[in-house]
């Protein structure tokens, strides 16, 4: 038996999440930050014994509201579809094997949709002629890694070291940089949003290398190795 309960706090929200945090950064950095700052809630799913099995964000916009589902199994799907207001309409995030069972359980599916995606051939991401040496950032560069100034960063921005670290549990590189005299000048990082599909995390160039072009380098340098290894990069 699967009952749901509205989260007082974002503890357990991001705790579920961060069982694949590979697969959910993205969504733990938003609501750890509070970006965007629109109103939001959360529900939790829980077995009997009181262990999560999915998570469920709401964010209410002026003519709807955007729902993001995170579960690991199917049964989990309706539960959490149970406490949504029939009255409102209703946007999507959801891992693409739940799919199917997502337009089973609504009443209605419309054809339109207002997602735009921009969808790029490997062709068309020819990176622009730099300095240096555009590559994958792996475990082996962590020295480099580790002297990318943290004063580039935002507050409470993970290190380029933890985006590496993180990417290398996972078969597809995630992580890119332009390498020159020594240092990374500029990076960028992907994180899996849904099946295949990989967002732009972070873009960073030291300072005294901006204004270059460094930062569409590894940008399209990264998203065409994405589209390599048979991803889908979003930004």
């Amino acid at each position: 038996m699967i009952s749901c309960r509205k989260a007082d706090d974002w503890a357990p929200v991001a705790q579920y999440l961060r069982r694949n945090l590979l697969a959910n950064q993205c969504l733990v950095e938003s609501l750890e930050r509070n970006m965007p700052p629109v109103p939001r809630e959360a529900w939790v799913a829980e077995a009997d014994d009181g262990a999560a099995v999915g998570v469920m964000i709401i964010e209410k916009m002026a003519h709807g509201s955007c729902v993001d589902i995170r579960i690991e199994d199917p049964e989990t799907l309706v539960p959490l579809l149970g406490v949504l207001d029939t009255d409102r309409t209703y946007s999507f995030a959801i891992p693409a094997a739940f799919r199917d069972q997502l337009l089973e359980c609504v009443d209605e599916a419309s054809d339109e949709s207002e997602t735009v995606s921009l969808i790029a051939h490997e062709v068309d991401l020819q990176p622009p002629e730099v300095v240096g040496e555009l590559r994958v950032l792996s475990s082996d560069d962590r020295a480099l890694c580790d002297e990318f100034p943290s004063s580039e960063l935002g507050r409470n921005e993970p290190t380029l070291a933890q985006f590496v670290e993180w990417a290398s549990d996972s078969p597809t590189p995630s992580v890119f940089g332009l390498v020159n005299e020594g240092q990374v000048v500029s990076y960028v990082s992907f994180g899996l949003v849904l099946d295949g599909l990989w967002e732009v995390g972070m873009i960073r160039t030291r300072r005294q290398w901006m204004r270059r072009g460094f930062g569409k380098a590894v940008l399209l340098f990264g998203s065409r190795e994405m589209l390599r290894a048979g991803q889908t990069p979003l930004y």
